[in-house]
């Protein structure tokens, strides 16, 4: 049985042309990948308000401070409205993405393009981990499916910093760079060993959480717009609950 989320209570509105302007930014969109990290640049801005969210207690800060902007682009219902509460839905996994899938069903008369109908979940094909000795590990994660084509998503664990994730980014498929980037000439002088994507997935996400309870972490450039991404490659895959630290 499908968990349903209450609706978000008023508060908190942003300006119409704010609304429909995102909604515009959705019908741009080409493929699902684009609207995975177009998306996951959206909810990291939601993240970095995380401080100001109003206290919860069984719904995530993400739900709290995003589910009344959600709430507006379905009143809305315009052009690109329903795309954009599938994005949200797609890539977040706590109570916001559930809120939008059920307000995406609400406009079910506005069709999607058909790249977003076809649009599945993903899957694993491999997982690298490179150590840096005396400041950090990366974490590469292989993914694709859903009509996604393959990619791979790099997480550096910055242990001067606790073991918090420090810097991520979009990589191509491991094989195009593997040769160039490890090895003594390569451009991380460090070894990639193998390892199991379950694995590595749980590292992702817990690094993440640490990230998320560190006060003023110092952070890649391209971190926020990216985390909710990394997220959702390697949270369905790591053996975390569901009411872990890393969803709020």
């Amino acid at each position: 049985m499908m968990t349903v989320v209450r609706p978000a209570p008023e508060g908190g509105l942003q300006p119409e042309q704010a609304v429909r302007g995102l909604c515009r930014e959705a019908l741009s969109l080409r493929s699902a990948l684009d609207m995975d990290c177009w998306i996951s640049s959206l909810l990291g801005q939601i993240w970095e308000q995380r401080a100001a969210a109003p206290p919860v207690q069984e719904l995530d800060q993400t739900f709290a401070l995003g589910a009344s902007m959600m709430e507006q682009v379905a009143r809305y219902g315009g052009p690109g409205a329903r795309l954009t509460l599938h994005a949200v839905a797609s890539l977040d996994r706590g109570g916001l993405g559930i809120r939008c899938g059920q307000l995406a069903q609400e406009l079910s008369r506005q069709r999607l393009p058909r790249w977003a109908r076809t649009c599945g979940p993903v899957t694993l094909s491999g997982a690298l981990i490179a150590t840096v000795p005396d400041d950090g590990e990366v974490l590469f994660l292989q993914a694709s499916g859903g009509g996604r084509i393959v990619h791979t998503v790099s997480v550096f664990v910055d242990l001067r910093q606790g073991g918090i994730a420090k810097h991520i980014a979009l990589l191509e498929p491991i094989g195009v760079w593997v040769d160039e980037a490890f090895g003594p000439d390569g451009a991380l002088g460090a070894e990639g060993v193998p390892i199991a994507p379950d694995r590595a997935s749980k590292r992702i996400v817990e690094a993440i959480g640490r990230t998320d309870e560190c006060e003023h972490p110092i952070l890649g450039e391209t971190f926020v717009e990216l985390r909710s991404f990394a997220l959702a490659r390697a949270g369905s895959h790591a053996s975390a609950s569901p009411n872990a630290a890393w969803l709020n």
